[in-house]
């Protein structure tokens, strides 16, 4: 069916129902999941002139089989649909919704969405125990640039995001990466949150938890290889240190979070030590974190450095925070690693 077909489809059953307001959010909730394919094969704009100039020959002197004479020049397919190139005749090929449940979750995680526009701060517990997961979680925090602080609790973690109307500029673009977040946040385990709302000059409180929805989806986690390869040698190799399973996200300004690659911690005193890798792509990030290094007294962060990436900004590298920093390749290697680590 086309866009315009599910239209006019969808609009019969809407306007039979006594109250529409659900039916319209559930239809728009479906339509934004469709997935509809252009029609780009054939350059419609040239071909529909070119029916028109055909179709001008005969309007003054029509003739007996028109119809014939005109579409003779004409597929059959692009005669059925001459504006087979504008969206409402794109046909549906998918939709990322396939059952009910699935569609009633993200109905009511839209309206919580739109709350959340108006928070002023939400405060969200962890009690997920998925190393993995949560790390790629403080990493979704990272990439939104939300501002929060985090703080570990005896069974997991807390974190304080600071929402869209505590703040003064750009508070509609900041409510919408809010908005977008708290997708994120339904998709890990064993969550409670609690957001103060702002609407009208009147203050609420918004308190969920993880059977908010039926669809218990963890977050996809995608863990590169060398990851792994990398934490299986050093395991078996390294005399002196040990990588942790633990995450240890913190913040040195109280907004910005840092998630670290890896945690190693000493065999011998039990020191820890975080590492986090800036890869050619990560120069902005890079330069950021250099300017933390010489702001803050950070005595256990080291940064690994991609060699074309290290050319580039290696004039903002000083003598202070030089021996916390290697250059790698690809991956860093054990070798380096531990020796910037030290005993």
């Amino acid at each position: 069916m086309s866009q315009k077909e599910i239209a006019q489809n969808s609009a019969a059953i809407i306007n039979s129902l006594r109250s529409s307001k659900i039916a319209k959010g559930l239809n728009k909730i479906l339509l934004d999941n469709c997935e509809f394919e252009k029609n780009e094969n054939r350059d419609y704009i040239f071909l529909r002139q070119k029916l028109f100039e055909e179709s001008a020959k005969f309007y003054f002197f029509p003739s007996e089989n028109l119809l014939e004479k005109i579409a003779q020049n004409f597929d059959e397919d692009f005669l059925n649909d001459i504006y087979g190139d504008h969206p409402d005749c794109e046909k549906i090929v998918a939709c990322k919704i396939k059952s009910v449940e699935e569609l009633i979750d993200e109905y009511n995680i839209s309206l919580i969405q739109g709350l959340l526009l108006n928070a002023e701060n939400l405060t969200l517990n962890t009690e997920s125990d998925d190393k993995k997961t949560m790390r790629h979680f403080f990493s979704q925090i990272r990439f939104n640039q939300l501002l929060c602080g985090v703080s570990k609790t005896s069974s997991g973690y807390s974190v304080f995001i600071d929402g869209p109307a505590s703040i003064l500029e750009n508070s509609s673009g900041y409510g919408q990466k809010i908005a977008n977040f708290f997708k994120i946040i339904c998709r890990i385990q064993d969550w409670k949150l609690f957001a103060t709302l702002k609407i009208d000059s009147k203050k609420y409180s918004l308190i969920l938890n993880s059977n908010f929805i039926s669809q218990k989806n963890v977050l996809s986690v995608y863990y590169p290889k060398e990851f792994e390869v990398f934490r299986q040698n050093f395991q078996e190799n390294s005399e002196f240190w040990e990588i942790s399973d633990e995450i240890e996200p913190f913040s040195l300004d109280g907004k910005q979070i840092i998630v670290p690659d890896f945690l190693f911690v000493s065999r011998k005193t039990k020191k820890k030590v975080q590492l986090e890798m800036f890869h050619k792509w990560h120069k902005s990030q890079v330069l950021k974190r250099l300017y933390d290094l010489k702001k803050y007294e950070i005595n256990d962060f080291i940064l690994g450095i991609d060699v074309n990436l290290y050319k580039s900004i290696k004039n903002e590298i000083d003598e202070k925070i030089s021996p916390k920093i290697f250059k790698f390749r690809d991956f860093p290697s054990q070798n380096i690693v531990e020796k910037t680590l030290g005993e």
